[in-house]
């Protein structure tokens, strides 16, 4: 009997590729950034800046602060507000 020969396995000359893209990607991000912070204009910046501060601290989305208990008028304006914790309002330059 004839013994039956194994097929070579298929060698992959093209799998630099996959690497190549993800670093000519990665070069492509940071050169953009780059290119986006050599013009900072100083007053967006700075509103920018107030503003990412203001988010992560927590400044209270409403100008008037809601207290435990009382009827808002609204859509559910019969329910009771109970499970909300008084809010302090900061002062903004």
């Amino acid at each position: 009997m004839a013994r039956k020969k194994k097929h070579e396995e298929h060698i992959n000359t093209e799998a630099w590729a996959i690497p190549y893209g993800d670093l000519v990607t990665l070069l492509f991000a940071l050169f953009t950034v780059m290119y986006a912070m050599s013009s900072v204009n100083e007053g967006k910046f700075r509103v920018l800046s107030d503003s990412l501060i203001a988010a992560f601290r927590g400044v209270p989305k409403s100008t008037r602060p809601i207290n435990i208990g009382e009827k808002q008028s609204g859509k559910g304006g019969s329910q009771r507000l109970a499970a909300v914790a008084p809010t302090v309002l900061m002062k903004l330059p």
